[in-house]
Formats: structure tokens, sequence, C-alpha cells
């Protein structure tokens, strides 16, 4: 059994473990509860615990995104050790927090050629030491045993990663728009790694305060229009047309922004564009991901990521609806499953691991204990 995937979103928190049979994944365990603010973070994971089924204390978590800053640094190749450090000096200068309160993790998107030298891209993410001890207590003080504080990108990126090995296909990169409630997460994985990932504050609220604010609805009745959208434009009712309307003005910035991304990967990595992509989480709709697709050039298709990924025994334990938000769960879950990577040897160092360590926690084996 895998350990227990802890996603802790604005508004509710996800649990999710699988287990490998067979050698297919199988989802064995869901369960969800609302958060009223992180404080009540340890609240909410008991509540979901209990009506779970799930087996074992063992979770793996991601921070919230609200906790999590991140940027694209590149520097010169070093050793390991070399660069673990050089990461933390310089996300301690660019996020711009005090000496010992920055705690930071990279992924290696690839070596990039800078003038005539070759610079080591790097995806960092860094969160206040504050908040991971937070964090940590909040769960200790729910009873489980942390395994691991990991990342978003890792757990989607291992997911695609799993799902392009099996077809074939890792070396071609494919576009993943992560559509939440308080924000967008966009990924490029290729070559079974994630190659680029960056987070944008336009997401389900953004897109429901606009229909509330010029339909004059509720945000429970503008997110209930807004889920009912789909791609046929032909026998649009005169609300529904007009929803769509209003939306096009936040799905146009947030079009423009990963544009703007797809545009850095393809300089970044000379040419490479993703042929295709997925529009998934709790704010995804059919019509959502015509209009991106439209706008970016990049195939995307709202799909149930889970059913995608071939993992069996979700239908029973996740709402049809609501299947589009679990891929992180399901990723944190799987970070116990080990998957090949063209990780440089050279380059290896903690930050592979994606762990938020040292804060509240033991470093040991690559893990936060």
């Amino acid at each position: 059994m895998h350990p227990i995937g802890l996603d802790v979103g604005q508004r509710s928190v996800r649990l999710a473990q699988c287990a490998t049979r067979g050698g297919r994944l199988r989802l064995m365990a869901a369960a969800s509860a609302p958060l009223a603010d992180a404080a009540a973070l340890g609240d909410a994971v008991r509540d979901a615990m209990g009506r779970g089924g799930f087996s074992g204390r063992r979770v793996v978590s991601a921070l919230p995104s609200s906790a999590v800053q991140c940027k694209n640094l590149r520097l010169p190749v070093m050793p390991a050790d070399e660069l673990d450090r050089a990461v933390q000096w310089e996300a301690a200068d660019r996020f711009r927090m005090a000496e010992g309160q920055c705690v930071a993790t990279y992924l290696h998107a690839g070596r990039v050629t800078q003038g005539s030298e070759t610079r080591q891209e790097l995806i960092v993410m860094a969160a206040k030491r504050l908040a991971v001890e937070a964090h940590v207590a909040a769960l200790g003080g729910a009873g489980l045993r942390l395994d691991a504080i990991d990342a978003v990108p890792t757990a989607w990126g291992r997911l695609l990663a799993a799902r392009a090995a099996e077809a074939g296909d890792e070396d071609t990169p494919r576009l993943l728009i992560d559509l939440g409630a308080s924000c967008a997460q966009v990924l490029v994985v290729a070559e079974r790694s994630v190659r680029f990932y960056k987070t944008m504050e336009i997401g389900g609220g953004t897109l429901d305060a606009a229909l509330a604010g010029e339909m004059n609805l509720t945000l429970e009745a503008a997110a209930t229009l807004r889920h009912g959208l789909t791609s046929s434009d032909a026998d649009d009712e005169p609300e529904t047309a007009r929803a769509k309307h209003v939306l096009a003005r936040p799905l146009g910035e947030l079009a423009r922004e990963i544009g703007l991304c797809l545009r850095y990967y393809g300089v970044t990595f000379r040419g490479a564009r993703p042929g295709s992509g997925w529009v998934v989480g709790g704010a995804a709709c059919p019509w959502t991901a015509s209009v991106l697709s439209d706008a970016t050039g990049v195939p995307l298709e709202a799909v149930d990521p889970l059913a995608e990924l071939g993992i069996a025994g979700t239908e029973s334990l996740i709402p049809k609806h609501e299947a589009g938000s679990w891929g992180v769960a399901v990723g944190l879950s799987v970070r116990d499953r080990a998957l090949p990577t063209r990780v440089d040897p050279e380059e290896a160092g903690a930050g592979d691991d994606s762990v938020f360590a040292g804060a509240g926690a033991e470093k040991e084996s690559g893990v936060a204990a």
C-alpha cells in the first residue's frame, strides 16, 4: 500500500491512497473535507481520515500553493552539494526572506546554453520556514506520520511521466493546465521530468466572481453556470451566451500568460513545443479547454486525469464531476513508486526529491520523516 497523499487546497483538503496491483495503480481510499483556513488544517485532515477507510498513518503532503513561491533560475553547472547551497542562498535573496527563514527545493528542468556557457535551468520553489513548521505540526497533531512534503508539479509530473512511458512517447512535451479555485498552474512535462512550471492568479474564483458581478448571481450559481458550459455555441441560450462573453476577458488574460510560458519554454529548449495537453482541476470544463486551446494554439482537452492515466477504482470513490481535482493527491500517494529519470547524475542532489525539508523534521534517506 502506498502512503496517503494529501492535497491542501484553498477551500478543502483531499486525501487519496493508492496500491499497486498486478503492476497497475488502483485507488483504494479517498476523502475530502472543507477547510476554513490554514489554522483548521489538522481538524480538516482528521475529519477526512475518519471517513476515508485509509490504511496506516503514513502521508506525503504538499504545501498549499498560496504558501509557495516559484521562480526559474539559471546557475552554472556545479557539484550537487555546491548547487544545494547556491539554491538556498539565491532563493532567500530572490524571494526576499530573512536569513534562516527560507526553505527551498528545486527541480532540474535541463541544461541550456547561455552565450558560450552551459547552465542549469532550475525550477526553484520556496516557502517560509514558519509555514512549513506549522504544516508539519498540524499533520503531527492529526496523528499522521509525515514521510515527505512534496511539491505539486512533481506530483503531476510523476503521473504524466508514467502515462508517457506506457504510451512509448516520453520525449514529446505535454502541457497541463491545472485550473483550481484560486490559481492556474501550468506545467510542461517531457523526457520523464517537469521542464516548466508556473502559477498564475487566475482560477475558478476569478471566473465565478466575474460572472456573479456581471450577471447578478451568487458565487454558487455562477459556478454551476460555468460548469455547464460546452464547446458548442449553436444552441446557446441567452444566459449561456452572455456567460461566455463575460468569461472571455479573464480567460483571454490567462491564455496570454500561458502563451508567454510556451514562448519561454520554446526559447529555452530551442523550439520544443507541446503538441497537446489537458485542462484539469475543479474549475475545468469543456468550453474553458476549447477557449484556451484556440488562444494558445495547443490542442487542449478537459479530462478526468485519473481515468486517462488508467488508475482503477476511482468510479466508486470519487464523484465524476470532481475527478479532475484529484490528480495531485494521487500523485503524492505514489511518490514512493520508483519511476525512471533522465536527470544528469552530475546534477543529482537534494532537489531531485522535491522535498521541503529541515523545518520541524529531520531529513533521512532523501525524505522528510
